[in-house]
């Protein structure tokens, strides 16, 4: 769930005399402080995947770590692992989900059975010459962090690198999808009830190119979870499967047949159009990367807009809106060159890079979560070498604690609703002190819906800013406003730096 970050957001839902205010902080400073390390000092222990979640249910975000090779001194194959976080991000106690398990290099959490608590599923390779693997795995929590194991897919499914969960065949409960680059296929798994006995369902295989990257979203907005799929080294075709609404038929798409080896894909509104489009990179030496634009919002056509021309393998990469300006930017990792950047969107889609770390061991995982609880989203990274051994860090995202106001009127009448009345006057008082700053308004509203998104704040204006004694503001509704009945707005308050 998204945590409201880099502004004051001030949510006004105003029609039918409703007013809901929603109160967070401003960031002034887009950048992050040092390394934080979570889990680190297992010998030979290369974190390919961290995954950040609250395992235990306590309001704060725990850490779950994936590690291929083992653990010092215990001839372990690889663990899983999750770190505990202590409230803060400041310090962290590191148990296991699966102290002894050959090869995981992937890991991500939901409540698999239905009852209440975070399952954890695996994806889980062979060790060439130290153990042998190719599984799906299902951690069942028993509601205290004790798990049970049970095999989703046991065996055979060659160098097992990536599993997803969601509903796929729109029954009501979770299913998950991997890939097998060896075995140069895409399944999904539907869940029986029984979770030691999962059907296999074949969504796409090629015996001439090996899937390996993989990601899920409803391409095409008619409710159903599609999956994407990216070939491995040597090859270039990035595609969708389109899910016909039970999981039983999938047709493909081509999105892009220009990187080499697309390894990682994540997806995302980037425009802010409505839509799913997909970021996907080279895993190979100087192939860059670039999103492709779901051009008519139907996953039928792509349009390709590259980001950055080159990087020694793109390997880690998420979509989000890190300085919470209303637009999506990107969050990236390059392998080769040990280095995490995210990328600033300026609304127009184009982006500004930023450096969060530059020796971060074969860069692999990186996420955004609110590991500190300041409701600021921070950065999660997992490293598959550093300092002879893998690690888990996060980078706190700095920022100045400003605005703090509350709504007392609208239109000098206390939580009364606006009929077509198209300038309207908000009364405000300042509840903490701050510099000078900017009052936004939100002119790209759901109107459809007597409930607003929260999360779809899409086109911030800025009609006027004020000094901080201010504590009223008029202004003029976009034109829109003027053929309804009620009115939705929201307003928040930025610093100006």
């Amino acid at each position: 769930m998204k945590k409201n970050a880099k502004s004051k957001i001030i949510s006004l839902l105003i029609g039918f005399t409703i007013l809901c205010i929603f109160i967070g902080y401003a960031i002034a400073d887009d950048t992050f402080l040092d390394e934080n390390i979570v889990i680190t000092g297992y010998s030979s222990g290369n974190f390919w995947h961290c995954w950040p979640c609250d395992l235990d249910e306590d309001g704060d975000i725990d850490v779950i770590g994936s590690s291929s090779t083992g653990i010092s001194g215990g001839g372990k194959r690889g663990f899983l692992s999750w770190s505990e976080n202590n409230g803060d991000g400041s310090s962290w106690t590191t148990h296991f989900v699966d102290d002894d398990q050959c090869g995981p290099v992937w890991a991500e959490t939901a409540d698999m059975d239905d009852d209440g608590d975070i399952d954890v599923l695996c994806a889980a390779r062979t060790i060439s010459g130290v153990c042998s693997a190719d599984h799906i795995l299902f951690y069942e929590n028993d509601g205290s962090e004790s798990f049970t194991m049970h095999y989703v897919k046991q065996g055979g499914y060659g160098a097992s690198y990536v599993v997803h969960t969601a509903d796929f065949d729109d029954d009501g409960d979770l299913d998950c999808c991997g890939i097998s680059p060896y075995g140069h296929r895409c399944d999904w798994f539907e869940n029986t009830g029984n979770m030691d006995s999962w059907t296999q369902h074949t969504v796409d295989v090629d015996s001439g190119k090996g899937h390996r990257g993989l990601a899920i979203g409803d391409i095409d907005d008619d409710g159903y979870i599609d999956i994407i799929i990216g070939e491995g080294q040597g090859n270039k075709d990035l595609f969708w499967c389109e899910n016909n609404g039970t999981g039983g038929g999938w047709s493909q798409t081509q999105i892009d047949s220009t990187l080499d080896a697309p390894n990682t894909i994540c997806t995302g509104d980037i425009d802010n159009d409505g839509d799913l489009d997909v970021l996907s990179g080279s895993y190979n030496i100087d192939g860059g990367f670039a999103w492709f634009n779901n051009t008519a919002g139907d996953g039928s056509s792509w349009t390709k807009h590259v980001v950055k021309d080159s990087g020694a393998g793109f390997r880690g990469c998420n979509v989000t809106d890190l300085d919470e300006d209303g637009d999506m930017d990107l969050l990236i990792t390059f392998l080769n060159d040990d280095e995490l950047f995210w990328y600033e969107n300026d609304g127009s889609e184009s982006f500004t890079e930023h450096l969060i770390n530059s020796s971060f061991g074969a860069a692999c995982a990186i996420y955004p979560a609110d590991i500190n609880g300041d409701s600021v989203l921070d950065v999660i990274g997992a490293s598959d070498i550093a300092e002879t051994w893998g690690k888990v860090s996060w980078w706190e995202q700095d920022y100045t604690p400003s605005i703090n106001i509350e709504i007392l009127s609208i239109n000098g009448l206390e939580n009364e609703s606006i009929i077509r009345d198209s300038t309207p006057t908000i009364n405000w008082t300042r509840i903490s002190d701050t510099s000078q700053y900017w009052l936004q308004i939100d002119n790209n509203v759901d109107f459809s819906s007597p409930e607003v998104n929260l999360t779809d704040i899409n086109q911030w204006t800025y009609p006027s800013y004020f000094s901080q004694n201010s504590t009223r503001v008029s202004f003029t509704l976009p034109t829109i406003l003027t053929s309804y009945d009620k009115y939705y707005m929201r307003v928040r308050a930025l610093i100006k730096n």
